[in-house]
């Protein structure tokens, strides 16, 4: 079985180029917004081709060029970070895009395990390793 996980620190994430192969392989569109005045709460539309930023929103509905806070606060979310890592779609897009599919602080790898182990996902600071799962008492 294939898993992707991160091994570097920094944390799991997709970069904008990945979010939106992925999000053509699942069914939706991905929009992307970032504070353009942050006192304000305005926060305006970017391309997902811009520079990679740990401050970007990451979303499912379109607000258009310009949203409020409320607006966003009401639109439906994409999680890259809590995307199944076994996810075949995530898979493709990794195996597709390589190093371009690395969002910010991350360093995206595919990796594989014998099929049918349950197995958990550990992380230090961002850096993941794979582990079989098993008891453990306290």
């Amino acid at each position: 079985m294939k898993l992707v996980i991160n091994r570097c620190y920094g944390g799991f994430s997709l970069s904008r180029q990945a979010i939106c192969e992925y999000a053509a392989l699942a069914g939706f569109s991905a929009h992307f917004y970032k504070a353009e005045v942050v006192q304000t709460r305005i926060y305006k539309k970017i391309s997902p081709f811009e520079k990679e930023s740990l401050f970007t929103y990451k979303l499912k509905t379109d607000l258009g060029d310009v949203a409020t806070e409320e607006q966003m606060n009401a639109a439906e979310w994409i999680d890259d970070r809590g995307l199944p890592r076994n996810d075949v779609n995530l898979i493709a897009v990794v195996e597709k895009l390589g190093d371009a599919a690395n969002g910010a602080c991350a360093e995206l790898r595919i990796i594989e395990i014998p099929d049918g182990v349950e197995y958990e996902i550990d992380d230090y600071d961002g850096m993941e390793s794979v582990h079989e799962t098993h008891r453990s008492w306290a």
